[in-house]
């Protein structure tokens, strides 16, 4: 799971990187919860809920991306945010089938992205294992979405990124 994953990619970077074992290193799940409108901008992306309508959701997204990046300049070290900004602009636009600029106030609070990482596999492959981990899968974790965000990752192209890496 992402928790699994979290833990041995610190361990990996602090490796590769030289970092010392105490070197800040934070990973952080988004929309986060903790802060204005996650619980509801956290259901949408999670659950493809669109109750509150799309407006609402606009709100809740740029709201909760806002409090997010003000904490995240707060913690200094590197920061990794898993399913972050690209993963709420993808479900937006997978959920009302419109291609938006939205960025939900991303790098309202810093300057940029210095590294967005795309950690790629074949769609295929994808579905292969989660398959096989024989639990019930989320929404985004059937073929034809798997399909949709690989995409939209690999295409996605912001002047917030200084840098992407597939």
């Amino acid at each position: 799971g992402k928790d699994t994953f979290a833990n041995l990619l610190v361990v990996k970077i602090k490796e590769r990187f030289r970092y010392k074992e105490n070197s800040p290193v934070s990973i952080i799940g988004q929309p986060y919860s903790k802060f204005k409108y996650g619980i509801e901008s956290k259901s949408f992306v999670e659950n493809l809920d669109t109750k509150y309508g799309k407006e609402r959701i606009i709100e809740y997204l740029t709201k909760n991306r806002i409090e997010s990046e003000k904490y995240i300049n707060s913690l200094g070290g590197l920061v990794i945010c898993i399913r972050g900004a690209l993963t709420d602009i993808a479900t937006f636009n997978y959920a009302f089938n419109e291609n938006t600029n939205n960025t939900f106030g991303l790098c309202s609070n810093i300057k940029y992205i210095d590294k967005l990482i795309i950690i790629d596999i074949d769609e295929n492959e994808a579905n292969d294992r989660i398959k096989n981990r024989n639990i019930k899968r989320t929404w985004r974790e059937h073929l034809p979405q798997l399909k949709y965000f690989r995409d939209f990752y690999l295409k996605y192209n912001s002047n917030h990124v200084k840098e992407k890496i597939i």
